[in-house]
């Protein structure tokens, strides 16, 4: 069964900014089952089609069973370029009190920075230039799994509010430009205030959520450093101490994003 999502009930709804990098303008062939739900009774001239990941946000759960591709830490390769307020560096260049370009806030100090340990031939992605969009990526980003890309969809603005969502690179795997690939280049993860979306090789990548799968992968003197950096950790549940900068897609509607050609 094809879905195609057409929503015209909320015509008067107040859109989410545009900043001018529509990445993704659609969704189409979005193929399975569970995502449908009884129509509403409308005019004869909409239809709606509601997926039900669209309309409930709930925190990313990390399991045993969730494939080892997805788990670990949001982080890129220490070559990636991002905006600071002095220029442009290489993630790998920066220090704890650099300002650095985000989406939402502008400026803002990064308070922690850690490496991965290095592994061998560990699996990462590969996100080709121009595979989000034509320029996005700049270059081509080599990631981690569960590293979050920004994806921009107005339809799902009815839903969520806005139409921007984070999608795990591991989820994104069925476009072309996107690939596993075996990788021991050093990988670095980052700390804000708040989660944060980062302008990298020019596509937007969050940042860490120090959740209990993230910090396990770091020694216990990092976890103690980051505790202590933040200490709301220890008290408060993530989702309220920490939350994310937007809602994070479901594997099996992330994997029904499609690049729409104009």
């Amino acid at each position: 069964m094809k879905v195609r999502i057409i929503n015209r009930r909320l015509p008067d709804i107040e859109r989410a900014p545009d900043f001018g990098d529509n990445i993704f303008s659609n969704i189409h062939d979005a193929s399975a089952p569970r995502a449908i739900v009884p129509h509403q009774r409308l005019s004869k001239s909409a239809e709606v089609v509601y997926p039900t990941g669209f309309q409930s946000v709930a925190p990313e759960k990390i399991t045993r069973k969730t494939p080892e591709l997805l788990r670990g830490v949001s982080s890129m390769s220490a070559k990636t370029q991002v905006v600071t307020a002095s220029g442009g560096k290489t993630v790998g260049e920066l220090s704890v009190g650099e300002q650095i370009l985000t989406r939402d806030n502008g400026f803002q100090k990064l308070r922690w920075t850690g490496y991965l340990p290095t592994k061998s031939n560990s699996t990462m992605v590969e996100i080709q230039s121009s595979a989000i969009d034509a320029g996005i990526p700049s270059d081509v980003l080599h990631v981690s799994g569960r590293q979050r890309v920004l994806l921009t969809c107005p339809e799902i603005a009815d839903q969520f509010g806005t139409r921007e969502v984070l999608v795990r690179a591991g989820d994104l795997l069925h476009l072309e430009g996107v690939n596993e690939i075996e990788c021991n280049e050093p990988m670095v993860a980052m700390l804000f205030d708040r989660q944060e979306v980062l302008r990298a090789n020019d596509a937007w990548l969050d940042t860490m959520t120090p959740d209990k799968e993230a910090l396990e992968q770091f020694s216990g003197d990092e976890r103690q450093e980051i505790r202590a950096i933040f200490p709301q950790l220890n008290d408060v549940p993530l989702e309220r101490s920490y939350p994310s900068a937007r809602p994070v897609l479901r594997s099996e509607f992330a994997r029904q994003f499609q690049r729409f050609d104009c």
